[in-house]
């Protein structure tokens, strides 16, 4: 396993003696902790059917606005410097201006409700998602703030820089952007919305349930997470937080300790690999489905891609 911290794709990619093909025809150049956690079937549909300007434009649900929201807002209290992409693909360390003083809570939600607000969506499975995404807001940020006054990190902090890992036996590297990170310690941050229950209101509109925190991480959390240790070298950080409650996970946690790296860089090896060998396979072809089962029925997997990419994805299958 090799690693490498801020840098850009084009130069290690340059560093490979020679790409594949497929690499061009798939428009796929990394590996990624979110495609390592996608299953199969729905990670084939997405980045070996669809074109990357197609999958830019899929919409993965307010839930995830929301996050990201909740993200940039922090920001302006805890972090110093932002990675940001310019219109060149290059990333940029840019300086931020942080807010200060008692008041600095409030004022970085605006951000975050700004942001979030930009987001607002039409999408008829999303419109009331969104809706309640929104009324728990100030509780999901007012206690995230709470969790990182607890974690305090210490120091300079930037967000969103790129780190990479090189897996044995694979051709293309694995990047990530960790949340925050001092030069010791990193947090990956998660949020918990509520969810779309059965009951319906008076008004027709859905009511939506309390999601409780777990008192252990995520198995795709740990992955990400573990990842970026990796990756950096740091401390990890993983907090987890809902509208009123947060869990602060750490390196004392077995699952995020550095004796638990090797079976989780064993496990994003084998699934690396794998889809690379099925890429060489079908070499830019759309035929991957004759070796992939999609797992239509999975628990959640696949209720993240809004529209009709679902039916698009099994008329593909039903056709093999």
């Amino acid at each position: 396993m090799q690693t490498k911290e801020q840098f850009k794709l084009e130069e290690v990619l340059s560093e490979i003696k020679k790409l594949p093909e497929w690499v061009k025809d798939y428009e796929l150049n990394h590996h990624s902790p979110s495609q390592l956690n996608n299953i199969d079937g729905k990670w084939c549909y997405e980045y070996l059917y669809l074109s990357q300007k197609q999958r830019r434009k899929i919409y993965f649900g307010s839930r995830a606005d929301a996050g990201t929201a909740i993200a940039k807002g922090l920001q302006f209290i805890y972090s110093d410097y932002e990675w940001e992409k310019d219109a060149a693909g290059n990333y940029n360390k840019n300086k931020i201006k942080k807010i200060e003083g008692k008041q600095a809570p409030n004022r970085a939600f605006d951000v975050t409700l700004d942001y979030y607000n930009k987001k607002f969506t039409n999408h008829d499975t999303e419109k009331y998602q969104f809706k309640d995404n929104l009324e728990r807001l100030p509780g999901v940020f007012h206690t995230a703030v709470k969790a990182f006054a607890e974690i305090n990190l210490k120091g300079e902090v930037e967000s969103e820089r790129n780190v990479f890992i090189n897996l044995l036996g694979c051709i293309l590297p694995c990047i990530g952007r960790p949340d925050f990170e001092n030069k010791t310690h990193f947090i990956e941050l998660k949020t918990k919305w509520r969810r779309k229950g059965r009951t319906i209101r008076a008004d027709g509109s859905p009511a939506f349930n309390y999601v409780k925190l777990k008192d252990q991480p995520d198995a795709a959390h740990v992955l990400q997470t573990q990842f970026y240790a990796m990756a950096t070298g740091k401390k990890p950080i993983l907090c987890v937080v809902n509208e009123d409650s947060y869990k602060i996970f750490d390196d004392t946690h077995p699952a995020l300790s550095k004796n638990f790296q090797p079976k989780i860089l064993k496990q994003m090896t084998l699934i690396a690999r794998r889809r690379e060998r099925l890429m060489a396979r079908h070499n830019g072809k759309k035929t991957f489905f004759m070796d992939v089962e999609p797992q239509f029925n999975h628990m959640f997997a696949w209720n993240y891609l809004e529209g009709n990419h679902k039916e698009i994805a099994e008329d593909l299958w039903l056709k093999s």
